[in-house]
């Protein structure tokens, strides 16, 4: 008796492993404002990974085009028709738009949960990110994804096989994983927050170099006035002295110029 409890636990903990996980196709990202064609891909493939982390099997980029051979792009439906025939020819339970919309360093993320069933939206889930960087992003979507996941129901897992008769040192084998689908269009697999640019590297040396000048400026500037040797058939009565201010006024111009230019490269960068 012993062994067979053992045996009915070990495949009701399967059974639940091999239950089926909410389906849902990413039908369209879009980036609304100035967004690097680097950091659309990145937000893209972070969205997906966020599903899936989420307990989603996403489908996505050429898995879902490779599916929908025929019929309006995904990235244009609006109506709930629409997105009914999606739903039903790729056989999920749910579809999924997101929006990107940013102002300098401001972000706004919404995204858009839809039923495949009835095509209507059923959950919507916002936040926003003052002054952030794309990584920053890439977490308020992972947060977002995972806010999902709590509003939906799994999908209906399949009937459950009858027990077979039990013998002698019955051997159960361990459920495997299901698998996630997950495609997005080829990209860099660099992060681009990582990855340093020509503008970045002009920006510092500007900067570097605008912060020299000034220091040098004001070091010639307090040269100004000081008691020099006079040049040869003055007067000995006279007095002379040193007269600095214009290379240091062009040093301090040009150095405050630079670093200010070089800021605001790496400011829009």
């Amino acid at each position: 008796m012993s062994r067979l409890a053992g045996v009915l636990i070990l495949l009701s903990a399967g059974a639940a492993a091999a239950a089926p996980k909410p389906r849902v196709a990413v039908v369209r990202v879009e980036f609304e404002g100035r967004v690097p064609e680097a950091s659309q891909v990145f937000l893209s493939e972070r969205l997906v990974a966020g599903l899936a982390a989420a307990g989603f099997e996403v489908t996505a980029g050429e898995v879902l085009r490779r599916g929908l051979k025929s019929g309006p792009a995904p990235s244009s439906c609006r109506v709930e028709s629409c997105y009914r025939d999606i739903a039903q020819r790729l056989a999920v339970d749910y579809l999924l738009a997101a929006t990107v919309r940013t102002d300098r360093k401001n972000y706004e993320v919404r995204l858009e949960l839809i039923g495949g069933d009835d095509g209507r939206r059923r959950v919507e889930a916002r936040d926003r990110c003052e002054l952030c960087g794309i990584q920053e992003v890439g977490q308020k979507l992972d947060s977002l994804a995972s806010s999902l996941s709590s509003s939906v129901a799994p999908a209906t897992p399949p009937s459950p096989e009858p027990l077979p008769e039990t013998s002698p040192r019955l051997d159960v084998p361990a459920p495997s994983p299901p698998s996630v689908v997950v495609a997005m269009p080829a990209a860099s697999p660099a992060e681009p927050a990582s990855r340093a640019t020509p503008w970045r590297a002009l920006g510092w040396t500007a900067v570097v170099v605008g912060l020299a000048a000034t220091v040098a400026g004001g070091i010639v500037m307090a040269l100004d006035g000081r008691t020099t040797a006079c040049p040869e058939g003055t007067p000995i009565e006279a007095a002379c002295h040193t007269n600095t201010r214009l290379p240091a006024g062009l040093l301090l111009g040009g150095g405050i110029v630079g670093a200010g230019m070089g800021g605001l490269v790496l400011y829009f960068d």
